[in-house]
């Protein structure tokens, strides 16, 4: 069985900012077998960005990648308890800008023939989360504080 180690982030602002996507995947044996660093500006999803939105586009990212590879036994890992409880069914999906993501990467997992989500503390998340680090303008979200204010936020969307 393979697994697939998520994480998202959002900056330099939370909400509002750039999102940054981390996933890693190893095969049974702990190997990485392909990893996934990607960074999203607010205006693809209409301004409207949160940790939540990048823990869940992280997800569908990695969800997305096993599937296109015939991957369909899966153990998913993620320090997003919310996502991870989200995802086993235990937390309501109620209202946010990451709704229309958690509902896309709910039709996703769907397709698996057998998946397992758990749940770890940040520290042992620490490949998907390095990968998710967000370089914008000269912000390294891994080394920087804050140092400026974005632009005015404005109305963002998740795109299919």
């Amino acid at each position: 069985m393979y697994t697939l180690y998520f994480d998202g982030a959002c900056g330099p602002t939370n909400p509002g900012g750039h999102i940054g996507c981390g996933v890693a995947i190893k095969d049974k044996d702990k190997n990485t077998v392909y990893t996934i660093s990607k960074q999203f500006t607010p205006e693809r999803f209409s301004g409207e960005t949160s940790n939540n939105l990048a823990e869940y586009t992280a997800l569908f990212l990695g969800l997305q990648w096993c599937l296109e590879h015939k991957i369909t036994e899966l153990h998913v890992i993620g320090d997003s308890k919310l996502v991870i409880m989200q995802m086993k069914g235990h937390f309501k999906i109620k209202k946010g800008s990451y709704v229309k993501a958690a509902l896309e990467t709910i039709k996703l997992r769907d397709k698996f023939e057998k998946i397992t989500f758990e749940h770890v503390k940040r520290e042992f998340n620490t490949e998907a989360d390095e990968l998710s680090g967000i370089v914008i303008d000269g912000y390294n979200s891994k080394t920087d504080k804050l140092s400026f204010i974005p632009k005015k936020k404005t109305l963002m969307q998740f795109k299919n």
